[in-house]
C-alpha cells in the first residue's frame, strides 16, 4: 500500500547543552542548586528524495547522499564530572533525522535518527620543502663487467 507522502528529508541539528547540580551554603541555610541549559547552534533542512506521485510505495530503500558541514562548527564534545557535592556535564552533540511527512497530516511523521559525531578540523599542511640530494653513481655491483 504505501504511504501518502510527496518527499524525504532530513534535519542536521547541533546543541550545546550544559547541565550543572552543586550544593551551596551551609548548616540549615544548606540547599542543591540545579541548572541546565540548551541552545541550538545549528540548523540545517536538506530535501533527500521527491516522489512525483505523492505515493511512499511499500518496500525498503536507500536514498545515498552527502552534506558538507560548515568550517567553523565546532566539533563534537562531552565532558562530566561528578563527586558527593558537585555534578556537571556540558556537551556539543549533532543528530541527523530523517523524516516522510504525511501528505495529508492525519498520521504522525514516520523518521529515524543518529547522533553524528563532527570531527575537529585538521591542522593545516605545512609546505613540503623540496629536498634535493644529487650523488653520482660511480659503480654498478650487479652486471658483469
Amino acid at each position: 500500500n504505501g504511504y501518502a507522502s510527496n518527499k524525504i528529508f532530513m534535519v542536521l541539528e547541533g546543541e550545546e547543552k550544559v547541565k550543572m547540580r552543586y550544593e551551596t551554603g551551609s548548616g540549615d541555610n544548606r540547599r542543591t542548586v540545579h541548572k541546565k541549559q540548551k541552545e541550538e547552534i545549528y540548523k540545517q533542512i536538506i530535501d533527500i528524495f521527491y516522489f512525483a506521485d505523492g505515493h511512499v510505495p511499500a518496500g525498503q530503500f536507500s536514498f545515498p547522499f552527502s552534506v558538507q558541514v560548515p568550517n567553523w562548527l565546532p566539533p563534537s564534545f562531552m565532558w562530566k564530572y561528578h563527586d558527593s557535592d558537585e555534578k556537571y556535564k556540558a556537551m556539543i552533540r549533532y543528530k541527523i533525522k530523517a523524516y516522510i511527512v504525511d501528505n495529508h497530516k492525519k498520521d504522525k511523521p514516520i523518521y529515524g535518527k543518529r547522533v553524528l559525531l563532527v570531527n575537529p578540523n585538521p591542522p593545516p599542511m605545512a609546505q613540503a620543502a623540496e629536498m634535493v640530494n644529487k650523488s653520482e653513481v660511480k659503480t654498478c655491483c650487479c652486471f658483469g663487467q
